[in-house]
């Protein structure tokens, strides 16, 4: 097994749970920390839940799920992860490995694969293509901002914190 112990995946969701189970299902067999922040009508079922998972069900607003979140962050790296989406825990490994050898960097980010269902059949895609090869290492903040939005006009996704 790939040791990801050193990794959170930060999961917000607002009444998606038929996506967030698979979501979490995929996670609960490797050694991943995950947190989810749930703004659902109905919590999930705690047979749901896997043990590597902290999981809250609360009515905050999103931006107050994302301070939570980062007051109760106990590894070392942390990655926002979607509800309908997956990192494969080998990209999850080559990130972690990056940032621990590469001291100037403090955000690395990957691919997701975006999965759904379709009547009997599960496809799956790039959940972001433009983000393929992409890199930001501009100066500032506001640069990298600037350029990850596109300047308002050609956003690199269609989701961005």
């Amino acid at each position: 097994m790939i040791d990801l112990s050193k990794i959170t995946i930060i999961i917000m969701s607002y009444n998606r749970q038929h996506c967030l189970e698979k979501t979490i299902a995929f996670y609960g067999n490797t050694n991943v920390r995950l947190l989810i922040l749930d703004n659902s009508l109905k919590p999930l079922q705690e047979n749901k839940i896997p043990n590597n998972a902290k999981y809250l069900h609360s009515n905050l607003s999103f931006a107050k799920r994302a301070q939570l979140a980062s007051d109760l962050i106990e590894t070392p790296y942390s990655i926002v992860g979607a509800d309908d989406e997956i990192y494969l825990p080998t990209a999850l490994a080559q990130m972690q490995q990056f940032l621990d050898t590469n001291h100037d960097y403090v955000s690395v980010g990957g691919c997701t694969l975006s999965v759904w269902e379709y009547g009997p059949k599960i496809a799956g895609s790039w959940a972001y293509p433009k983000t393929f090869g992409y890199h930001n290492n501009l100066d500032s903040a506001l640069e990298r901002i600037q350029l990850h939005t596109g300047f308002g006009i050609n956003p690199k996704t269609s989701f961005f914190t």
